[in-house]
């Protein structure tokens, strides 16, 4: 009975290594206007990316603070060309509506929501530029916190009491 308990222990242990799975560094490649993240030779999309950093502290964190930032930087950017766009529509209307009437005087064109667009629209573009940052900082923590976390081999802790008897067995 020992004998079986020591071969199955032994089997186990060896068979560790093999077991163990060890995700590899997130890389990139640039394909056209668009890069790409691949882990162990498959391509990630944003929500795989974000399930994979959120077991690390220092990444998940970083992600979030990626999120929020890009989040703020495509509302102000989006918010900006939606009252570009009305204002421009909104002139435009006043303009045939002044032709129709006879008139040949458009220029009274409301150039202040234009311009509020306009400056919305460029002050999302450092909001979006940060969370860029963030984002391939933490693909950057997750990289080295991986590599460095990845075990050189499996371990096996045996503890006896007098009440019982345990093995913890880390791979």
């Amino acid at each position: 009975m020992i004998r079986s308990v020591i071969i199955a222990v032994i089997c186990t242990i060896s068979c560790m290594s093999a077991a163990a799975q060890q995700p590899g560094p997130i890389t990139t490649e640039k394909k056209g206007l668009a890069i790409q993240y691949f882990q162990n030779g498959q391509r990630l999309d944003r929500k795989e990316i974000r399930t994979v950093l959120s077991g690390y502290t220092g990444s998940a964190d970083e992600l979030k603070k990626s999120s929020r930032n890009s989040g703020i930087g495509l509302g102000l950017l989006g918010g900006g060309c939606l009252v570009i766009g009305a204002s421009s529509l909104i002139s435009t209307l006043n303009d045939l509506e002044t032709l129709n009437s006879g008139s040949l005087d458009v220029s009274g064109a409301n150039t202040g929501p234009f311009l509020i667009g306009c400056g919305m629209a460029l002050a999302g573009i450092p909001f979006l530029l940060k969370g860029n940052a963030q984002f391939v900082r933490s693909i950057n923590l997750y990289n080295s916190h991986s590599s460095a976390g990845i075990a050189s081999g499996p371990s096996l802790t045996i503890a006896i009491t007098p009440v019982t008897a345990g093995i913890k067995i880390i791979f």
